[in-house]
């Protein structure tokens, strides 16, 4: 098909080289005699505008050729771009399908967080009830080193409300430390003690943890042993306990040697607020 197809332009190219070949020398040897009709210069005319045109189109085709080469490349670039932004939006696409599966997951977690929330309100609310209970079985020199810590607690319901979850339980924890440490610990205190009749002593006490607390007065004169209740210690006289007292005290204070010795847990008769 290619070959009949050049074939006839082959032969016209030869054909009009041939023809513009006898042409110019038809017109050469007219202008050596000097007699040139009109109608070989019109036709020396149109060959020159046949060939201005030739010349033309063989620059036009040029430039097409050169053009075509450009938007080849350009059209090749554009594909490998097209490529590069398809896979491009595929992994866009696993992108979002991620994103979405953990922003379900994140709403799970936190609907999961919230009913965790409302079950720990009321256990909150519970704790801290049962910590301002215990406020009163404190001892007053004991207390001291704790009141930072129950002020932190709300002091009504709807100041317990307004706080974040996260605070209350942090200060309910760290009371029930504080709490702990002095159940666990033996204390030895100077305080002032209001017995019956409103007489005010001065006493040494040992405090066997939040349980039982061991009071005599310096002279050894009198003694007692005090119980925690919701309204505050009360301290029952046991005189005859005041040597063992003092020993058990000077025993804590390191200023003797660490032996047995016998404190009265229970004493009978009526406590002395």
């Amino acid at each position: 098909m290619n070959g009949v197809n050049q074939y006839p332009r082959w032969l016209g190219v030869l054909v009009a080289t041939a023809a513009t070949g006898l042409l110019v020398a038809g017109v050469a040897a007219a202008q050596a005699t000097n007699d040139l009709p009109d109608d070989v210069r019109a036709l020396e005319a149109l060959v020159g505008q046949w060939m201005g045109l030739r010349a033309e189109m063989a620059t036009e085709q040029r430039v097409w050729n050169q053009r075509r080469e450009q938007w080849a490349a350009e059209l090749a670039l554009l594909e490998r771009e097209a490529e590069t932004l398809g896979r491009e939006i595929s992994r866009g696409s696993g992108l979002a399908s991620s994103v979405e599966q953990e922003h379900r997951r994140l709403l799970a977690r936190q609907e999961a967080l919230l009913r965790i929330q409302d079950q720990l309100r009321p256990a909150l609310d519970r704790a801290e009830a049962e910590l301002r209970a215990w406020h009163a079985q404190i001892p007053d020199p004991l207390g001291e080193e704790l009141a930072d810590a129950f002020r932190a607690l709300p002091r009504t319901q709807a100041e317990a409300d307004k706080m974040p979850l996260t605070r209350r339980a942090r200060a309910i924890a760290a009371l029930y430390a504080r709490i702990e440490s002095l159940q666990n610990t033996v204390h030895v205190t100077q305080q002032m003690l209001e017995t019956a009749g409103g007489t005010r002593r001065q006493v040494e006490v040992l405090y066997i943890g939040l349980s039982r607390g061991f009071a005599v007065t310096p002279d050894n004169a009198w003694a007692a042993v005090g119980v925690p209740g919701d309204n505050g210690w009360a301290w029952t006289p046991a005189h005859e306990a005041a040597p063992a007292i003092r020993a058990a005290i000077a025993i804590a204070n390191r200023q003797q040697t660490a032996r047995m010795v016998t404190l009265p847990m229970q004493v009978a008769g009526e406590a002395q607020p």
